[in-house]
């Protein structure tokens, strides 16, 4: 099974429409989804160094379950699973969802970081709607 949503209008056209009270509906949630043979076969390409880099713009880190390094991905928009350390800047891939916040451009999870001299605080990795792309990922891979 994989994380797909019903074949039918998507969220832009149901709001351009006026619809509100509508909810993507998917055969499997996000974080019980697993990677796929097409996953797998990029992970193979880049063994082989055929593939050198992955730009995606999806946050459900199939593409670090299925075993694509994290120096070899640009996640544009986020991942679901990984937490930031505000202060030192080491990043915590976990099996579960980690964004924590209600407000939409709240970034804390709560959590801190694991390192003793350093204890800051976590925030997720999504990219929210008005919100910059990080540099950082866009200058991936050159």
């Amino acid at each position: 099974m994989n994380a797909t949503l019903e074949v039918g209008p998507g969220v832009w056209e149901k709001q351009a429409q006026g619809l509100t009270d509508f909810q993507p509906k998917l055969k499997v949630p996000m974080l019980k989804a697993f990677p796929t043979k097409c996953h797998l076969a990029l992970v193979k390409l880049i063994e082989e160094s055929i593939l050198k880099f992955i730009i995606s713009q999806n946050v459900d880190g199939l593409h670090r379950k299925s075993g694509v390094p994290a120096t070899q991905i640009a996640a544009l928009h986020g991942n679901t699973n990984l937490e930031k350390c505000l202060k030192c800047e080491r990043t915590y891939m976990r099996d579960y969802r980690v964004r924590t916040a209600s407000e939409v451009h709240e970034h804390k999870t709560g959590r801190y970081c694991d390192n003793l001299t350093c204890k800051g605080e976590l925030i997720d990795s999504i990219i929210n709607f008005k919100e910059p792309l990080r540099e950082n990922e866009l200058t991936m891979g050159y």
